[in-house]
């Protein structure tokens, strides 16, 4: 492993190991960051921060005269994280102000990720290529390049990689496209269609 690539790897605040791959170091925000792809941790940590948000608003402001119970903690959880806000309950304490003010940011903050999964969810791209499809033009590039060593000559290696090349463009250009793969290709060579 040369010099420049171990300093890529071990960036600081992150522990490299053995496949060298950062994100998968342990540090708290690439696990963050792995656990905010998936909707279903995201949905989790929004219930888990209503539930906590709400417990400690009860245990903040037990000291006050109007000590809110589990069903009104829940309820104040409920109406400040939707951002309705009636007014029936609120912090008095400085902690519970502060519970709050995390509730409130913590709240507005997921309920982005959760509506950037929807959209997600909701208008695909049909550009997009799948892992399955990536892994497979990148095997395809992989075999094309030894041809040369192999000791086939320049010109059947040549002749080959363009014939995989136009395979592959046309594959790309119909399945992801909708286009027909002749039209385009001619359109690009400069002669006119049918």
């Amino acid at each position: 492993m040369s010099r420049s690539t171990r300093s890529i790897e071990s960036s600081p605040g992150t522990a490299p190991r053995p496949d060298g791959d950062p994100a998968r170091s342990g540090s708290l925000l690439a696990s963050l960051l792995q656990h905010a792809r998936q909707p279903r941790h995201v949905v989790a940590a929004i219930l888990g921060n209503y539930v906590l948000c709400s417990g400690l608003f009860m245990l903040t402001e037990r000291s006050t005269d109007a000590s809110p119970g589990p069903i009104s903690s829940l309820w104040w959880g409920i109406v400040t994280g939707s951002t309705v806000g009636y007014g029936d309950y609120s912090p008095v304490t400085t902690p519970g102000r502060g519970v709050a003010a995390w509730f409130i940011v913590s709240t507005i903050l997921l309920m982005l990720l959760l509506g950037a999964h929807f959209t997600a969810y909701c208008l695909p791209d049909p550009h997009v290529f799948t892992d399955l499809e990536q892994r497979s033009v990148l095997r395809r590039i992989r075999s094309l390049l030894p041809l040369t060593a192999l000791g086939l000559g320049e010109q059947r290696a040549a002749t080959r990689i363009a014939t995989e090349n136009n395979i592959m463009l046309r594959h790309i250009l119909a399945t992801h496209f909708a286009e027909d793969p002749d039209a385009v290709l001619d359109a690009h060579r400069g002669r006119s269609g049918p």
